[in-house]
C-alpha cells in the first residue's frame, strides 16, 4: 500500500498524463512496488519556455513565519544572556558619559 501511494504522489507531483498512468494490472504485473518513486515537483514551464518554479509560501502577501516552541530552560538561558547584554550595553553608555 505505501508504494501505491509513492506512486500516487508522484504522479500528482509531476502532473502525469493519464495515458501514461498504469493501470492496476500493469502496476502489478511489472512488479510497480520495486520501483523507486519521486515526488519532486517538476518545474513549471511559461510559455515563453523560462522556467517557473512555485512561489515559496514567504514571498505570499500575509505570510507569517511559524513560531518556533521553545522550552522553558532555552526560555531562562535567553532571558539572562539578554539581561547580561543589556548590562553591558548600560555600562558602556555610563562610561561613555563619563568620558
Amino acid at each position: 500500500m505505501a508504494k501505491i501511494d509513492e506512486y500516487k504522489a508522484q504522479i500528482k507531483a509531476k502532473n502525469t498524463g493519464t495515458a501514461y498512468i498504469k493501470t492496476g494490472g500493469n502496476w502489478f504485473d511489472e512488479k510497480g512496488w520495486l520501483d523507486d518513486y519521486d515526488a519532486t515537483p517538476e518545474p513549471v514551464v511559461t510559455r515563453n519556455g523560462k522556467r517557473a518554479e512555485p512561489e515559496p509560501d514567504w514571498v505570499k502577501p500575509g505570510y507569517e513565519r511559524p513560531k518556533e516552541a521553545v522550552s522553558a530552560d532555552t526560555q531562562q538561558q535567553l532571558d539572562e544572556q539578554l539581561a547580561q547584554l543589556r548590562a553591558q550595553r548600560e555600562q558602556r553608555q555610563k562610561e561613555s558619559e563619563q568620558a
